[in-house]
This record gives C-alpha cells, structure tokens and sequence, in this order.
C-alpha cells in the first residue's frame, strides 16, 4: 500500500514539474518576443524613380506599432497608400510591428541647372525613426548627378540608368541635384564631401578642419560653383575650400549658428560666450564674450559649466538671452540677468550677479530695492540707502557721487581707493561704489567703516541702522 501511495505522489509531482517547465518555456517565450518586438527600430526606406519632368516615390516605413499618426504632407502631394487615395491627414494603425507604404510624386524639371529639395518628404508624426535609406534611379536624359545631405553608400552609372543611394541615422534628409558630375570623399569625421571634378584641395587639411568640430558628423558637404553658400543642420554648401583661414571661420560660424541659434540678431554674439565656455579663453569669440565667459567660470564649477552648455544644447530654440538667464537661473537657485544686461556687444561688460531675496530695512524704512551678491560681494543700493538714512546723493559722473547731509559733504569714487569728507581725503583699502546694470552700490566694508552702519541679516529680512 505504501509502495502504491509513494509511486503515485511520484508521478504526481513529475507530471506537476513538467506543467511548470512547459509553461515557464511559454512564458519566457513570450516574452523574449515582446521583447524583441520592443526593441524594433522604425526605419524607412524611400525609392525614388526620376523621369523626365517627376519623381514617383515608393515611401516604406516598417515596424511601426499600433496607434494614429497624423501625416504631416509638406509639399501637399496627392497621397496613396495600398492604391488608394488619403485625403485625411490621420492614419490608424491597428496592430504592432507593421509596415506601411505610401506613394506619391513630385514635380521636378530635370533639365533644370541645379535644385535643392529641403522638407520635401511626407512624414508619420510620433514616430521615432532611427534610420533613412534613399533610393534614386534615374531614367532622366539629362546628365545629372544627386548628393544628399547624407552619406553615399551606392552609386552605378549604366547606359540608361543612374542609381544613387544615400544613408543616414533619423529622419529623412534634404537632396541636391545638379548638371554635370560630383566626386564624392569621405572625411575623416565621416563627413561625406561633394566636389566638381577639377577641384583641387589639400584633402588631409580639409578634414582636419572639419574634424575640429564634432557636432558636423554625418552632414553632408557640398563644394560646387551652381549653388550659393548655404549652411543647415543636414547640408552645407562651400563655393571655395582652398583659403583655410577663410573655411574655418566659416565652419565655425555655421557649428555656432546650429548649436546655438538665437532669435534676435543683437543677441546672437552671445554665441561667442557659449563657445568660450565649452573651448576655453583661446576660441575666436570676441573680448566682451571671453570676458564673460570667465566671469561665469569664476561663479560656477565646471561641473556647474558642464551642466549648463547641455540645458543650452537641450533647450528649444531659437535662443534668447532672457532664456539664458533662466537657465543660468535654475541652475544656480538665485535669479541673474547676466546675459539680459549685456545684450548689446558694444556696451562694457555687466558683471555677473543675483539679487538676494530678503527684504531690505533702513532705519525702519523697508526698501524697494534689494542686496545684491556680485563675485561673492555683498553690495547695497547706495542712493536708496543713503535716502532713507537722511542723506542726499549727487551723481556728479559717472564715477563720482557726492553724498550730503547737513553740514557734511562726503565724495566716494568709483575708480579711487579713497574717499573725501568735508575736503579731506581719507584713503581705504579698495574702491568703494561699482555700478552694477545702470544702478551705483556700495561695497558692505565700507557702508560699515565709511558710515557706520550696523548691519544685521535675519532669515528674511537685512536690516541697517545708521
């Protein structure tokens, strides 16, 4: 009896071990196919037939997943898909991992001398596209040639036909088409560069010139005489790269103008401070933005530096200097107006700064004005402060005040370690005023050992009795 109740609690605990082991292996199959599924790029792949007076477009998107997308139709083309028109720009998808093709065309005159098609392709909005393959064959019997801002990853030339094909990490990328012929080279960086046959350069310099900045990989460079100087975030255009002094300046300027762009014209100078930050006081910014740069760095750690080039990098753009501030501001946890106040790139610099929260009391008058922390200085507002302690400040220049009261006439510089009571001069230890964005304050030392002000700081509120 035993023997029969121990064979079978054997066969009992066997038969349970291989419904576990079967549904483990379902379960970790299942799994490992979301989890392939999940980790699916969405690529696309765009074939491109040239005629004489057209491009038709096969547009293939694959794995792309369950949801509605809203096609964006930049050129606003007649659009199919599986042979049938869309006329609503929304598109639901109703199961994962699909693949969707749309066909579409685009007038084009291939006879034309040269042509640049920028956003010229539709797009499923919400899609995250990791890759862009472009496709041209060209039945065209006009001789043209096709560069992208893109690399070249294939090019035949038959009797009949010419097939270009073009690579690119993301989104789709603008196209350039041409009479005639383009060399292509690739550059060091990866750079892909586009050249008129005949173009004789220092190829070994080129590169070097172009692998000094980094953020270029991938673009597409295009030196050819058809096409005016032309810089975007995918392709430039060069007339001329045999004057290295001259493409550099150029290259840098067009790196600045995509890492950083700025809204207002008067502003974007500020470019060269951003630049000084990231490549030190020996980049070719001007004085004032070198000069701000290192009183930044006197403020922050490079850490803090670090940290704020990637919130100015990740930032929406076009830039502002009021956005800088913000920024410099959040990082910081003090409010600053630093690149506000040096808008203009002619004016001397204003230094950098916060104003200190705390209310400010004078003799028990509450002020208006607040302290300001200016290279780790306290600074107080000298007219306001002298107003509510009695006095009465004369601004005779703008490096000299005259403070009275009474019988007493005292005068403070803003360029002399000294300051003069009733016509005597009395020297001190540094200078006393700076002014600080259009407004005069006085350094805390001497608001203490000049007019003997007892100062005292509380949580919320600086209080001055004179």
């Amino acid at each position: 009896m035993k023997r029969l109740l121990y064979t079978c609690f054997l066969i009992l605990l066997i038969s349970s071990c291989v419904i576990i082991f079967l549904q483990w292996n379902v379960y970790s199959q299942d799994k490992k196919a979301l989890a392939e599924k999940a980790t699916q790029d969405v690529r696309q792949r765009l074939q491109i037939n040239q005629g004489g007076r057209g491009l038709t477009i096969r547009h293939t998107i694959t794995h792309v997943n369950k949801g509605e997308y809203r096609i964006t139709n930049p050129q606003n083309v007649d659009l199919y898909m599986n042979g049938q028109q869309l006329a609503d720009p929304s598109l639901y998808i109703q199961k994962d991992d699909q693949t969707v093709t749309f066909s579409y065309s685009l007038p084009f005159d291939s006879a034309i001398k040269e042509k640049l098609l920028i956003n010229w392709a539709i797009k499923m909005e919400g899609l995250d596209v990791k890759s862009t393959t472009v496709e041209i064959t060209s039945h065209s019997p006009f001789k043209g040639v096709w560069a992208a801002g893109a690399a070249q990853t294939g090019r035949a030339e038959k009797e009949y036909i010419d097939y270009f094909v073009f690579e690119k990490k993301g989104g789709t990328f603008p196209l350039y088409y041409q009479q005639g012929d383009l060399s292509v080279k690739k550059l060091a960086n990866g750079l892909y560069l586009y050249y008129e046959k005949g173009i004789e350069a220092d190829w070994d310099l080129v590169s070097s010139i172009f692998t000094r900045f980094p953020d270029l990989k991938d673009k597409g460079i295009v030196v050819t005489s058809m096409h005016p100087e032309y810089f975007s975030d995918s392709i430039f255009f060069l007339k001329n790269i045999n004057n290295s002094a001259s493409l550099q300046k150029k290259i840098n300027q067009a790196n600045l103008d995509l890492l950083y762009p700025f809204k207002a014209s008067n502003e974007s100078w500020q470019q060269g401070v951003l630049e000084a930050l990231a490549k030190g006081d020996d980049s070719p910014s001007s004085l004032k933005s070198i000069k701000m740069a290192a009183n930044l760095r006197e403020a922050l750690s490079e850490d803090d530096i670090s940290l704020f080039l990637r919130l100015v990098r990740a930032a929406s753009k076009p830039l502002s200097a009021d956005q800088l501030d913000q920024l410099l501001s959040s990082l910081t946890g003090d409010d600053t107006i630093f690149f506000r106040s040096n808008r203009n790139g002619q004016l001397p610099l204003e230094p950098l700064y916060h104003s200190d929260e705390r209310l400010l009391e004078v003799n028990g008058a509450e002020l208006g004005n607040r302290m300001i922390v200016c290279r780790s200085e306290e600074l107080y507002p000298l007219a306001a402060v002298m107003e509510a302690a009695g006095y009465q400040t004369i601004e005779m220049n703008a490096k000299t005040i005259f403070v009275i009261k009474k019988m007493d006439s005292l005068r403070l510089y803003a360029d002399k370690n000294i300051f003069v009571l009733n016509g005597k001069d009395y020297a001190i230890s540094g200078i006393p005023i700076i002014k600080v964005n259009g407004v005069t304050y006085i350094r805390k030392e001497y608001l203490k050992t000049i007019f003997g002000a007892l100062i005292n700081e509380g949580k919320d509120k600086i209080t001055l009795s004179m």
